[in-house]
């Protein structure tokens, strides 16, 4: 993959680069935000002059976040001096931040973008199928419209003089300001893997308005598994105002008083989550004022992935941290990861110091500061990331806006101290030697400085990308639009240039195949120019997948499968117990994704697929056909009561079992067997279809058809199948297996609960309700395809 990427822009504000854990970079451009998705198809031809793939390495996408629809943005009239805002009247709705949330909020798991533009509103766009196809992302949800319902009824408890001051206090909280989103849910028990995850919730906003407060918002989707709707949507479980420690005197005439007027939070930062032993979720906010910084402690408990909303605890009382001016200074960012001793790093910059802040225990009072003088004072920090040396090492990198290429220093060890300077890495020299062709290719003789706008680390930890444009700095530089140009770079994080090396599975925790496919890829077209030097590029890639992921350590495992009582529509309405939905959908993710022999097989096709995808991998694919079959026959056999269709489910994967016998040196089974051995007829002639191949179906008649990666069932239609995006393992929808199971129900008669007993719709994951609001069991066949949500041979997520 290319190591540098000309783009045909200049990008707006700073910190305009977001890197997702799918690899999936947005960049901020004025009003409207470019996606480079990355191009994951195999290594292809390679030209022998550039040494570089013929193929485009990214999909770029193009999204207008300035235009807005009346019914998402209705026109507002002007506001009274004291609640007057520039941004939410006149502003082009430029785009001001960005930030990817966790993966699983949006279809196939993937990530949703939260975009703050100048007209302070803040939503998320997601894409609904492929993220490959501009039409796909769209505007999901607004975030400020989801809070109105809850701040009204913060209004109904307070009192107002006049019915228009209650209009404009109303107007000033639902402009937002900043935002962060909370990290991912550690998973229970397992600390390292590549693709699936066994929670992938929740996915909480902090957002902070006009009026002092700060709003937790939980945020849902139809793909979410607590989700009973198909709509997006967003709602606050908790919030906090900022105390104000003295009434500063306002004054119209002067600028200084306005600007000291403590009006808003400028800067939101949450901390990742430390799970204790009694399972509760502890974590920081942070969030700064016109010169001040503070902290609060978060607690969150999560019963499972079945819960509605999660519940939220924010502390009374906040610790105060540092006088520091943070509004014209730089970024606050805490360190991802919780370190070694159960440290959490936040760094904060003014426009003189680099602070460093180290909170012990995920406990907001007990901290200690440090910090250092920044050598390029008074320019802006536009980029920070954090980089992994191990548990007790942490290194974190910046970049300056203007002046990064004369800075000694981009680089500290946490916590800062005297000695914690670092040497200066590759991405710096790379800014270097660019400035230099710049400077030759338009004769400056060396007038020239670079502007860095972005700075990022991959998921892997192992490529850092800049985002970056070159400008003449003794003369004035005129240039239309169409002129303006700056550079993605992707350089390697390593020790040394050039090396696939990884960080260990701890340190990286949950990564997904898409990002171990971007990391492969780039490193494999540099190093295959031979057919010898690619076999030892393979082996030494698998090497290292092996070392860092070679299997999914666990803390605990879960042994059995509690129950729950659910009314299971018995004619003597007695209440029987059958197993939880939520840990039936845990175990069987944690027995098809988890399992330390089945890591290694998903790791050889992924590395197959990107460096050898000529080479077979079938005996790697039924491997885990195997292991799928035999978790799937292991669940309850009272989870595909009441549904044909998870009945007919389970005959096949008897079947397939038999056929793995087979191929494996079985007992041949007789060409005269009867049908009993044909669960599925055909959609077009309606004779029985024999298992004969794991990847094809075929009837009698000679009707042919592909059969589902995951099910095994023959895929009869169009458009009811999606595709992984890695290896095009093809799958059926999740939507068609929900219909089709409805579908066999109703076909064998009506519920034993008698007439009424009939399924709401919208309720796609949780356990379903009838309509007189008893529970339903889930069926075993949507089990199935709520654990399975990437492919259960790569790790890939699915498009279609």
């Amino acid at each position: 993959m290319s190591g540098t990427t000309e783009l045909n822009y200049w990008p707006s504000p700073f910190g305009s680069l977001a890197w997702s854990q799918d690899c999936e970079m947005a960049i901020a451009v004025n009003e409207m935000v470019q996606l480079l998705v990355p191009n994951l198809e195999p290594q292809g031809d390679i030209d022998q002059n550039s040494r570089q793939p013929t193929a485009s390495p990214w999909h770029v996408i193009n999204l207008a976040t300035s235009l807005w629809t009346l019914a998402e943005l209705p026109l507002k009239y002007p506001a009274p001096f004291g609640s007057f805002s520039v941004g939410e009247e006149i502003s082009a709705s430029a785009v001001v931040s960005l930030e990817w949330s966790p993966p699983g909020i949006s279809q196939h798991r993937r990530s949703a973008l939260a975009v703050l533009t100048s007209n302070l509103v803040l939503s998320l766009w997601a894409p609904e199928s492929n993220p490959k196809f501009p039409a796909s992302w769209e505007r999901r949800l607004v975030i400020n419209d989801c809070i109105e319902p809850y701040l009204g009824n913060l209004d109904r408890n307070e009192t107002y003089d006049t019915e228009e001051e209650s209009t404009e206090k109303r107007r000033l909280r639902m402009r937002l300001r900043s935002f962060s989103w909370c990290s991912t849910n550690p998973n229970k028990g397992l600390t390292s893997n590549i693709g699936s995850k066994l929670h992938w919730g929740p996915h909480i906003l902090a957002v902070s308005n006009d009026d002092n407060q700060v709003l937790f918002v939980a945020v849902q989707s139809p793909y979410t598994s607590v989700s009973s709707d198909q709509r997006w949507n967003a709602t606050v479980i908790a919030h906090f105002s900022l105390s104000v420690s003295e009434s500063i005197p306002y004054s119209t005439t002067m600028f200084e008083d306005f600007i000291q007027q403590q009006r808003c939070v400028s800067h939101l930062a949450w901390s990742p989550w430390f799970r204790r032993g009694d399972g509760r979720l502890d974590s920081v906010v942070s969030y700064a004022s016109n010169d001040k910084l503070y902290a609060r402690n978060i607690v969150m408990t999560i019963e499972d992935d079945g819960q509605a909303l999660p519940e939220l605890v924010v502390a009374d009382n906040e610790t105060e941290y540092q006088d520091i001016t943070l509004r014209y200074g730089g970024p606050l960012r805490w360190c991802p990861k919780v370190c070694d001793q159960n440290h959490m790093y936040l760094v904060a910059f003014s426009r003189l110091e680099a602070f460093s802040f180290t909170v012990s225990n995920c406990l907001a009072q007990d901290f200690s500061v440090s910090s250092i003088p920044l050598e390029q004072t008074w320019d802006l920090i536009s980029g920070v990331t954090f980089k992994f040396i191990s548990p007790r090492e942490v290194h974190m990198y910046y970049s300056y806006y203007m002046s990064t290429r004369e800075a000694q220093t981009v680089g500290l060890r946490l916590p800062i101290s005297e000695d914690s300077k670092l040497s200066l890495p590759f991405w710096h020299e790379m800014l270097r030697d660019s400035q230099a062709y710049f400077s030759a290719a338009n004769d400056l003789a060396g007038n020239v400085f670079t502007k860095v706008w972005g700075l990022a680390l991959s998921p892997f930890e192992d490529l850092f990308v800049t985002l970056s444009s070159r400008h003449p700095s003794d003369m004035m530089e005129y240039l239309t639009v169409a002129e303006q140009s700056s550079s993605l770079s992707i350089i390697s994080a390593g020790e040394s240039y050039g090396n696939f090396n990884l960080a260990s599975g701890d340190i990286l925790g949950h990564v997904s195949s898409e990002a171990a496919c971007l990391s492969i890829k780039r490193w494999f077209g540099n190093n295959s120019e031979s057919p010898e030097q690619a076999s030892a590029a393979i082996v030494h890639i698998s090497d290292q997948l092996v070392q860092s992921f070679g299997a999914a350590k666990t803390q605990e495992a879960i042994p059995f499968v509690p129950s729950v009582s659910v009314d299971t529509y018995d004619d003597s309405d007695s209440v029987t117990q059958v197993p939880s939905t939520a840990k039936l959908i845990e175990k069987l993710r944690q027995d098809v994704y988890f399992k330390a022999k089945t890591i290694k097989d998903r790791h050889e096709i992924l590395v197959s697929r990107i460096c050898a995808p000529h080479e077979s991998t079938e005996f790697p694919h039924l491997k885990l056909s195997r292991v799928l079959a035999e978790a799937v026959l292991k669940l309850p056999t009272s989870s595909s009561d009441n549904s044909p269709l998870s009945q007919r489910m389970l005959a096949i994967f008897a079947l397939v079992l038999d056929k793995l016998h087979e191929i494996g040196g079985g007992v041949l089974i007789p060409s005269d067997t009867p049908d009993y051995d044909a669960p599925e007829r055909c959609t077009i002639c309606d004779s029985s279809i024999r298992m004969e191949n794991l990847d094809w179906a075929r009837c009698k008649e000679g009707h042919r058809f592909t059969r589902c990666s995951l099910s095994f069932l023959a895929i009869q239609g169009p458009n009811i199948s999606k595709f992984c995006g890695i290896c095009r393992a093809q799958y059926l929808k999740e939507e068609y297996i929900a219909h089709e199971d409805e579908a066999s129900r109703d076909e064998d008669g009506p519920g034993r609960g008698g007439e009424g007993e009939q399924e709401l719709p919208n309720a796609p994951d949780g356990v379903p309700e009838s309509a007189n609001g008893r529970s339903k069991p889930m069926s075993l066949a949507r089990i199935l395809f709520s654990a399975c949500d990437v492919c259960v041979y790569c790790g890939g997520k699915f498009v279609g």
